[in-house]
């Protein structure tokens, strides 16, 4: 068996391993690979006798909760992968104040936005939609929402002047003409802020 020793990064302790694979019944592991990619969280691809599991180290306040809408999500048809649970049918592994997590591999690469298809990004966008019905729904394991998010909308003429402003901003020596166009740029924003109650509609 094969892994990154225990005190570089991502590696994970003998022991822990010892009591992860356990904790789920995996049988032997055979390897196990950390994932530098990972966001928030430490990642490792493990193999063991049992199949190929993606193994994550949690926080433990929210990792109950979370998982268990993963779950709720998984039962409701959507494309998640429900978390593993343990012998004990846990979804969360307590080692010595760590807290490690299981799931399904999911086979594929990672692509960005820019590189779906329309179709791909139609598809994705629907799947995004089910899941916040389905976060939105009672049963769910979240708590109803209090309020409406909202977020500040700039307008096109303003947008426009602060991609000025930051191509101005970017020149290593900004000349007379450039100072000037900044401060022009600035004093736009300002109208179109004073006066954007007075802005004619659109027919």
């Amino acid at each position: 068996m094969t892994h990154e020793a225990a005190g570089v990064r991502g590696g994970i302790a003998d022991n822990d391993l010892a009591k992860i694979v356990a904790a789920y019944g995996l049988g032997k592991a055979r390897a196990v690979v950390f994932l530098p990619a990972g966001m928030m969280n430490r990642n490792w691809r493990i193999e063991t006798e049992r199949g190929v599991f993606a193994l994550v180290d949690v926080p433990v306040p929210k990792a109950r909760r979370s998982l268990d809408v993963l779950r709720s999500l998984a039962a409701g048809g959507l494309s998640v992968c429900p978390p593993l649970l343990t012998a004990q049918k846990e979804p969360v592994l307590e080692i010595d104040g760590r807290a490690y997590c299981l799931l399904p591999w999911a086979r594929g690469v990672h692509r960005e936005g820019s590189r779906l298809t329309i179709g791909e990004a139609n598809r994705l966008g629907r799947l995004l939609g089910r899941t916040h019905q389905a976060l939105a729904a009672e049963g769910s394991g979240l708590e109803p929402a209090t309020g409406r998010p909202q977020t500040k909308v700039t307008t096109p003429e303003a947008a426009a002047a602060d991609r000025f402003l930051k191509m101005i901003a970017a020149l290593d020596e900004p000349q007379a003409f450039d100072l000037a166009a900044a401060r022009a740029l600035r004093q736009r924003k300002d109208l179109l802020a004073v006066y954007a109650a007075d802005r004619p509609g659109d027919e």
